[in-house]
């Protein structure tokens, strides 16, 4: 199967009016402010790093041998000026090798317990929240502000999720492998304030449509699927932000491998039913996904062998390496282009942009804007 580089097929699909379920990864929180990162890797090291405290103490390490591991653990802050570079970087593939995000996982959980999911919480909610996201969408993406010239587009794919999820009425549900509300708060940020960010056009497509969105996560998940309800179903569990009371129970987090095993070994669970149905019966779209994550590629694995009756897409685009010589770029794109042939031979529809992420969500916008449904 050929690699699909373009929006064609998925255009085509939207035209037709097909029932989409939208599959999102942690990729989808990613913005352009530096002083957020919510990446995946950056919540395993975080938490890695606060396990590192107590076994400090257990495998009496030193101070000094302990901030040298902390330095280790960020790649991006490794300066080739310092002479002990060639240390560091070692250190840093040592710890990539040995311990996987799955064993740090496990370490955290041995180590923190029940704590480990108040440490995620304070990780995602004290980076970002419902204001944070409704000014920076002001900022940049209010009809009044957009046609300014900016050097930065904030939270640009949640944005594009949560405009084409108001924009196109044919998304059925979402599925999530992240902990957080901010889709769901994205999506109330745009339609409480519709006017300042939908053309009158837009707003005669969206009508009286009051989207209620619910957070499907642990035993509450019998919900109806309806025109007026949206369910964001976090199969991997859902940690709220610290305004609302009811934390997260410890059996309801999929983190660590012990819990990744669990939740393998539980084929009738309702999170493994879900994703089976929709990845089998539905149109899918993957945003926001690296697939390296346990689940999505076991759910893959079983539909590739199943069969579906629709597309399932998957969108990718070249990173930001900040490689300067251009022939170490093209050599770059290169291999991200024989992982996307990988992944179309399992069965994906692969969307490919080689400029970036940016360009890639800025076209599905457009699509997605220009639609005549």
């Amino acid at each position: 199967m050929a690699v699909c580089c373009g929006f064609n097929d998925l255009k085509h699909d939207l035209e037709r009016k097909k029932q989409i379920v939208l599959f999102v990864g942690a990729g989808i929180n990613a913005t352009s402010d530096p002083v957020i990162d919510m990446s995946w890797n950056s919540l395993m090291d975080m938490l890695f790093s606060d396990a590192l405290r107590f076994l400090a103490i257990e495998k009496d390490i030193s101070t000094v041998e302990m901030n040298i591991i902390r330095q280790g653990l960020n790649k991006k802050s490794l300066d080739n000026q310092n002479k002990f570079f060639s240390d560091l970087l070692r250190i840093n593939e040592t710890l990539d090798y040995e311990l996987t995000q799955q064993i740090k996982a496990s370490i955290v959980k041995e180590i923190l317990g029940d704590n480990y999911i108040m440490a995620i919480q304070k990780f995602l909610y004290s980076q970002c929240n419902k204001r944070l996201i409704r000014r920076k969408f002001q900022e940049a993406y209010s009809l009044k502000n957009k046609e300014k010239e900016k050097k930065t587009y904030p939270f640009y794919t949640l944005y594009t999720m949560a405009r084409m999820i108001i924009l196109y009425p044919y998304i059925k549900a979402v599925v999530t492998y992240n902990y957080d509300n901010f889709l769901k708060e994205a999506i109330s940020i745009l339609l409480e304030s519709r006017e300042e960010y939908f053309t009158l056009d837009e707003l005669e497509r969206i009508g009286k449509r009051n989207l209620v969105i619910q957070d499907v996560s642990g035993f509450v998940y019998a919900q109806e699927m309806t025109d007026d309800i949206l369910s964001i179903y976090h199969v991997h569990g859902y940690i709220q932000p610290p305004s609302e009371s009811f934390i997260a129970d410890n059996n309801q987090i999929v983190l660590s491998l012990d819990e990744y095993h669990e939740n393998e070994k539980n084929i009738y669970s309702w999170p493994t039913a879900t994703q089976l149905h929709f990845l089998s019966h539905y149109t899918c779209i993957l945003a926001g996904m690296s697939l390296t994550d346990p689940t999505p590629q076991r759910m893959l694995y079983f539909v590739k062998r199943s069969g579906n009756d629709d597309k399932i897409y998957y969108l990718s685009a070249n990173g930001n390496p900040n490689i300067k010589n251009e022939q170490y770029l093209k050599a770059y794109s290169s291999i991200r282009e024989v992982k996307n042939v990988y992944h179309a031979k399992c069965g994906l529809n692969v969307i490919y942009n080689r400029e970036g992420y940016f360009q890639l969500y800025k076209e599905l916008n457009t699509i997605v804007d220009n639609l005549n449904i």
